[in-house]
């Protein structure tokens, strides 16, 4: 009942900004670009993931919609779920949307389970289907839910012994979302270090679908290879710490300053709650090496190394550092459903403050954009 409950408040958060902040338009909740809205002169990430919904092997031209094709294009695992949905629901942009509502019900039946094994309340169902990234993803129109979703499955997958839904579950995920291979590291350096080697190999060979569909883009794109590669991504990383240091400090002095204080308050607590969680997932990755959490510790290191400024704005903004940073939640939940007996009293204690004061996070950022200053407002 409460991953019901939780899964109705997703879908009609969704269809609240659908109809409400974007008019009823699938298109202007993609964030296409507007060149009569000065607010939506660029659009955003979910235009290109409507593009390659329209064209996901790039038969037709969809790379010249894409502004990087070959970052754009690899994440192709959402665009190809809305592509096969949208003769049943009438088109890329509502199918792109139900994509994104599917995967917000996975997640919500994976955290139902993983509540189960792990004995908590379902009312954290809630808390967790509203974690801030999760939101963003959902009115953003971008792929880190559905990664994260197939993260945790293929974590569930794992500990149920089910290896070939965790192979197909986590090789789904890395074609989601390149950041995904991460948590294949994760998982199978935690089988290594447990002696499992065929875990091991099994982990690590949830990469090769994505390979094989980077070696198809290489071909099909060969005037891109160079943005193919991992060049395109370095920009969103900087020094440790500084761009953390300058997500903290910067809306800070906003603060203190008087400058539109309720976005800066917004800016300092979704920037401290990662940091938060980054510091959580250190303490917890110094008293083992599982694979939930080396997936935080991996997290951890992100949101150290995110950048602030430059070409990213990486820290600048939570609609940006919100999504990129969901594999920290992801490895904090898997700790949270599947490690109990190696967790404290105390760090169980932290990791609820945690994920309550995400999914308050999460509530709070969609009333603001999509009730209280609607794009279409």
């Amino acid at each position: 009942m409460a991953a019901l409950a939780t899964a109705g408040l997703l879908m009609a958060i969704q269809l609240v900004s659908l109809f409400h902040a974007h008019r009823g338009s699938p298109e202007g909740m993609a964030r296409v670009a507007d060149s009569t809205d000065p607010r939506n002169l660029d659009g955003f990430d979910g235009q290109y993931f409507l593009a390659l919904a329209k064209d996901p092997l790039l038969l037709h031209g969809a790379e010249s919609a894409l502004d990087s094709p070959g970052i754009r294009a690899r994440r192709i695992g959402l665009p190809a779920l809305a592509w096969l949905l949208a003769p049943l629901v009438g088109g890329a942009g509502p199918a792109l949307l139900v994509a994104e509502a599917l995967a917000a019900c996975c997640l919500v039946a994976v955290a139902a389970a993983g509540l189960r094994v792990a004995g908590e309340s379902p009312a954290w169902c809630a808390a967790i289907g509203l974690l801030l990234p999760f939101v963003l993803s959902i009115e953003l129109v971008t792929a880190e839910l559905l990664a994260a979703a197939l993260v945790l499955a293929a974590a569930h997958a794992a500990e149920s012994g089910r290896r070939p839904a965790f192979v197909l579950l986590l090789g789904s995920a890395c074609l989601a979302k390149e950041a995904a291979v991460l948590a294949a590291i994760a998982f199978g350096l935690a089988a290594l270090l447990r002696r499992r080697v065929t875990e091991a190999a099994l982990a690590f060979s949830s990469v090769l679908p994505l390979a094989a569909w980077q070696a198809y883009l290489s071909f099909r794109l060969p005037a891109v290879r160079s943005d193919a590669g991992v060049v395109g991504l370095l920009e969103n990383l900087g020094i440790p710490g500084k761009g953390l240091l300058q997500g903290l400090l910067t809306p800070l002095d906003g603060l203190l300053s008087g400058q539109a204080q309720l976005r800066q308050v917004g800016i300092l607590a979704a920037v401290s709650w990662m940091a938060a969680g980054a510091a959580l997932a250190v303490v917890l990755l110094a008293t083992g090496r599982t694979a939930g959490r080396l997936l935080g510790g991996a997290g951890a290191f992100l949101a150290l190394t995110l950048s602030y400024g430059g070409a990213a704005h990486a820290y600048d903004g939570v609609f940006n550092f919100g999504r990129q940073l969901f594999l920290l939640p992801c490895g904090l939940l898997v700790v949270f459903f599947h490690e109990g007996k190696a967790v404290t009293g105390a760090q169980r204690t932290l990791l609820r403050a945690w994920l309550a004061f995400g999914g308050f996070l999460g509530l709070s950022w969609w009333v603001v954009k999509a009730l209280v200053s609607p794009p279409a407002a």
